[in-house]
This record gives structure tokens, sequence and C-alpha cells, in this order.
């Protein structure tokens, strides 16, 4: 999935269909038409972080050496929003402590599950999401109406956001239940 094409269904939804059309055929845009490009380009960003920080959060695990029992945060290949888990080689939580420089933990070797926040986009970047790309542009005309300061208008498409995030994690849920038995 394409940012651009998180763009043009925002375009659809925002009734901008001369920009929805200049995009989709690749023409010149005029610097109004490039303000507005732009503005939906950080609208989306700011969504994408939202999702992946709050609503999906993306997780990674790295295993460190402590060096007096301390890993330090610049250690790290991605600064942590928040760390999930401590634990040494062998699976097993370990006492430790999350200072505001790293991390103190008493063990040797540790593994370390934390998340992380996602990169900015560009408007021509590819990213991967399970979520369609409907759901992104709802999020992405909320953060449009807001930054214009037309509040009314953001709050109808934040419910639908939030809405379709919401349908999408529910029946997600629903899949992965196991089917009950009785006795």
């Amino acid at each position: 999935m394409f940012v651009k094409d998180v763009v043009l269904v925002a375009c659809e939804f925002l009734d901008k269909q001369d920009l929805y059309e200049k995009i989709s055929s690749n023409e010149n845009l005029s610097g109004d038409e490039q303000k507005d490009v732009d503005l939906l380009t950080n609208s989306f960003n700011n969504v994408w972080e939202e999702i992946c920080t709050e609503i999906f959060p993306i997780v990674k695990c790295e295993k460190f050496k402590t060096q007096n029992l301390k890993v330090s945060f610049q250690e790290f290949s991605t600064m942590p929003v928040s760390i999930l888990a401590i634990k040494d080689c062998s699976g097993r939580k370990v006492r430790s402590k999350v200072l505001n420089d790293g991390i103190v933990a008493f063990a040797n070797e540790i593994e370390v599950w934390y998340t992380v926040k996602p990169e900015n986009l560009s408007f021509e970047s590819e990213f991967a999401s399970h979520l369609p790309e409907r759901v992104f542009a709802y999020g992405v005309a909320r953060e449009f109406y807001i930054k214009k300061a037309l509040y009314k208008d953001a709050s109808v498409w934040e419910e639908r956001f939030k809405n379709s995030i919401e349908m999408l994690d529910r029946n997600k849920s629903a899949r992965i239940l196991m089917r009950r038995r009785w006795l």
C-alpha cells in the first residue's frame, strides 16, 4: 500500500475532486494544491504514528550483553517508546528497572521486548498494514479538518475512524476465539 493511495481516498472523502484527478494523472500541482498534498501527507504520518503506537503497536525484540548490569538506550537499533518485557537467555523475566537513559537488569545477557515509533513516510512511500486504505483515509480526513480548525467536520471523521478500528479489532478477536466445549 502507498501513502499516495491513502491520500487519494482522503481526497474523495474531503470532496477534493480536482486534486484527486491531478494526483491520479500525475499532473503538475499548483502551489496551493501542493500545500494540500503536503498537509494530507503530514496528516497521514500523524495517523500512522497513532495507529503504530497506540492501537496496533510495532513490537521489536533485541538481545544485549549488560555492562555493569546496565544497557543504554543508545545501544538500541531504534529508540523505544515503551518497554514491554525484559527476559534472560532462557526466557525468564529478569529483575530490572527502566531509567531515563537505559535499563538496569540483573543478568549478563538480556532480551528486551519494546514498542517503537514508526518512521515518517513521504507521499510516494510504500508501507505494510493489515488495515484497509479507507481506515487510514478516515484518520487523514480527521487530521486535515483539525489542522484547518474545522472541528465539527473533524469529529465526524474521528467517529468513523474509531468505529472502523473497533470493528476490525472486534472481527479479528472473533476469529481467534476457540470453540468452547461443554462437559
